[in-house]
């Protein structure tokens, strides 16, 4: 299945991802940079820009993502995993974290879910 990455301020979604590559491809990358990285296709870019000198990558909120890293493969956006780990806009804040915790357990495409199952959580940057 493919995961929605959210504004952590906006709630908008800014990735989805994996796109035309296999979940252990999107996280073999990801740990060898120690980064999310999206390609051009797992960006949603009615959210998302890159400024002027194509480096820093940004959300129309005002996010700062992270940074546009080519490669041979083409554009590489090594995102932040703090500024995408936002909820969607359309679902309330989670007030009372005890009682929602297991909720969010049981869904697959949750970012908090995401990163209790991969060590990139405890990945510095």
């Amino acid at each position: 299945g493919k995961m929605t990455f959210y504004d952590s301020n906006s709630g908008k979604p800014l990735f989805r991802a994996p796109q035309q590559r296999s979940w252990d491809d999107f996280l073999q990358e990801a740990s060898v940079h120690g980064w999310l990285s999206f390609r051009d296709d797992e960006v949603i870019w009615e959210n998302v820009r890159c400024l002027k000198r194509g480096r820093i990558t940004v959300s129309l909120a005002g996010t700062h993502l992270g940074s546009n890293m080519p490669d041979r493969k083409g554009n590489r956006y090594c995102i932040n995993l703090v500024s995408i780990a936002g909820q969607p806009a359309e679902e309330p804040l989670l007030l009372n974290w005890s009682e929602k915790t297991s909720e969010i357990g049981e869904r697959d495409d949750s970012t908090s879910n995401f990163l209790r199952k991969t060590s990139l959580s405890s990945k510095g940057e």
